[in-house]
């Protein structure tokens, strides 16, 4: 990765912010080519960065373009940790074994097989069905698998019948890939598209950090809410929450496939006139929206 990253320039936008033009200019030949013409590019770019502004101002936060997508990129960021596919993830190995699971090696490393699968299906799906219904149907998934999962431990340490050694590995593999089709990838693919180019790195260490701190404190709390009520009642709580929050997910997060950065801004600016916008494809949009 170093080494890929040691060829690539800046983001255009980048060296326009710093006003460094020829270096654009180059970026954008890197980009796409030594005989393209960037004189448009660079136009279109001057008039965007003048309408949002070129420097960081937190003023700006109180702006509905970047406070509503702030709020939807931190329900997104908590619908992350604590729908339990960070636990999963984690615990994974501790979580075989205690359901019963004896290759719970084999197991895990098939889990993390999983991830992989289905984290490039998110990533070669998410243009063709949309961000907002992979997110959705990932939430759903999750939670349904989630909350089998605890079925199978109240079943085991409660009722203390023991269920078929298949049935935690199978309900742990559906949570995971539920997880990856779109909870785990595409809160970040959304930190970044729904900011504009002044905010977006600002707002996105943020949402970074909202995310690890979460992390940290989803997986810190596990261990001792376990022992505390059992893990039934952990997987219970968590398959619950996600289910909640892939209803509220439908309501809330606005579908940006598509949408160029100013109609996504427009949007949160004006959300009643433009709001029949976000949830058809680009070449429906009415050209006064386009123009």
């Amino acid at each position: 990765m170093l080494a890929v990253l040691w060829v690539v320039p800046e983001s255009p936008y980048w060296y326009l912010l710093k006003g460094r033009e020829e270096d654009c200019k180059a970026s954008i030949r890197w980009l796409r080519g030594t005989d393209y013409d960037s004189a448009a590019d660079i136009a279109e770019m001057k008039v965007k960065l003048n309408s949002v502004g070129k420097k960081v101002e937190y003023r700006e936060l109180w702006r509905p373009r970047t406070r509503k997508p702030l709020l939807i990129t931190l329900f997104l960021g908590t619908l992350q940790q604590i729908c339990g596919g960070t636990i999963l993830i984690v615990f994974a190995g501790t979580i075989f074994i205690s359901a019963g699971v004896e290759d719970h090696r084999m197991a895990t490393i098939i889990t993390g097989l999983v991830q992989v699968v289905f984290t490039t299906v998110c990533a070669l799906t998410a243009d063709r069905l949309g961000r907002r219904p992979l997110i959705v149907c990932s939430a759903f998934i999750t939670s349904i698998a989630t909350v089998f999962l605890g079925l199978c431990y109240f079943v085991n340490d409660v009722l203390e019948i023991n269920w078929p050694p298949w049935a935690p590995i199978v309900s742990m593999l559906v949570a995971v890939s539920g997880y990856c089709l779109g909870c785990l990838t595409l809160p970040w693919l959304l930190s970044a598209e729904l900011f504009n180019t002044t905010m977006r790195s600002t707002m996105s260490a943020v949402n970074l950090l909202f995310g690890r701190l979460l992390s940290f404190a989803v997986l810190q709390i596990y261990p001792f809410f376990e022992e505390a009520f059992g893990a039934h009642s952990v997987f219970f709580t968590f398959g619950g929450v996600s289910l909640l929050c892939s209803f509220v997910t439908c309501f809330v997060i606005p579908e940006t496939k598509g949408k160029t950065l100013e109609q996504i801004q427009e949007y949160f600016e004006s959300p009643k006139k433009l709001k029949h916008n976000m949830v058809q494809p680009i070449g429906d949009v009415p050209n006064t929206v386009k123009a």
